[in-house]
């Protein structure tokens, strides 16, 4: 594993601060769009659990 991900894996580093957005499966067109276009856009996580509006 390499050292990010044990940061990551052993909560070291809080990557939950740098979504931006979330999206469900069905969704998955419109995040891949503001992923391309919105500069602010950090991380948008595409969570295929997900249901209703992101």
């Amino acid at each position: 594993m390499a050292d990010g991900d044990l940061l990551v894996a052993g909560g070291r580093v809080d990557v939950a601060s740098i979504v931006t957005h979330r999206f469900g499966l069905d969704d998955t067109a419109e995040a891949l769009t503001l992923a391309k276009h919105v500069p602010d856009s950090m991380k948008a996580i595409i969570d295929p659990q997900r249901v209703g509006p992101a």
